[in-house]
């Protein structure tokens, strides 16, 4: 009789431990909604991050007693990156944890699916299991707090077609990419703002000459906090348009992502700028 009430006890035990963490998870959840559209607005400053991966990783727990808070570090891999500023397909973050005891699992779970967010690269959330749910949800949010710049870059982008009329293959350069490289940040000592320089691998050139290997534009800026267009993310699928400048200088405007909607209407505009000469 004991065994079995002992048995029952920790079947309820675990049972309340097990809704606890997901009533935590969706507590993250909703504040990562809370916070998004607010740090998408102002990511020069709280230059936010948003991304799907696996926990690759758990450094040691500290043994020793806490004369002040002490981290125990996670190492991420980032197989969708939907918000922020990285120059490599992992991240690292240290989670306080003086209690001697591994970070909870979950949502701590080595190579377990989450998503992760950081309202600064200082502050970042406790991870939250991946579902497909979520995933739908999150990539809604990101959309709706994107709305504003991306129609802005996408007007943008179609008035410069739209202006170099006609359009000359040996000066415009239009074609479907993916960010390949980002310059990582320097230390931030804005007295001259230096251009961070990005690497587009061209997979499809749409109009203009071929070029050889990745074209190099400039975006944001190394030593001042000026945050990179929404859309240039690494491993981001891109449409760009490049200019060449009178000083032989290529000027990239900010591209924006690719989509076969947004892909198709690109096309036709290049068309209606260049109809086919008549023989």
């Amino acid at each position: 009789m004991r065994r079995a009430v002992f048995c029952f006890i920790a079947l309820y035990l675990a049972f309340c431990s097990s809704l606890q963490a997901q009533d935590q998870s969706e507590r993250v959840f909703q504040n990562i909604g809370e916070y998004l559209r607010g740090d998408v607005r102002a990511r020069p400053y709280t230059n936010p991050l948003l991304f799907v991966g696996e926990v690759s990783a758990l450094g040691p727990v500290y043994q020793e007693v806490c004369k002040e808070a002490v981290n125990q570090i996670v190492d991420f891999s980032v197989s969708e990156l939907l918000l922020g500023d990285l120059s490599e397909d992992s991240f690292q973050y240290g989670y306080p944890n003086c209690t001697r005891q591994p970070l909870p699992s979950p949502p701590f779970t080595l190579h377990s699916q989450i998503i992760l967010y950081c309202h600064h690269q200082h502050n970042c959330f406790e991870p939250v299991p991946l579902t497909t749910e979520r995933l739908q949800t999150l990539r809604a949010w990101v959309v709706e707090a994107r709305r504003e710049e991306d129609q802005a870059v996408w007007t943008q982008f179609m008035q410069a077609i739209r202006k170099a009329r006609p359009l000359k293959a040996s000066r415009d350069l239009i074609f479907e990419g993916e960010v390949d490289r980002i310059q990582p940040k320097g230390p931030p000592v804005c007295t001259v703002a230096v251009p961070r320089k990005v690497e587009i691998s061209v997979v499809d050139v749409l109009f203009g000459e071929p070029t050889k290997g990745p074209v190099l534009a400039n975006y944001g800026s190394v030593n001042c906090p000026s945050a990179l267009p929404l859309s240039v993310r690494l491993r981001a699928k891109v449409i760009a348009y490049c200019k060449q400048q009178p000083s032989l200088v290529l000027y990239c405007y900010p591209p924006v992502e690719s989509s076969p909607r947004k892909l198709a209407k690109v096309k036709s505009w290049i068309a209606a700028e260049n109809p086919p000469v008549k023989h």
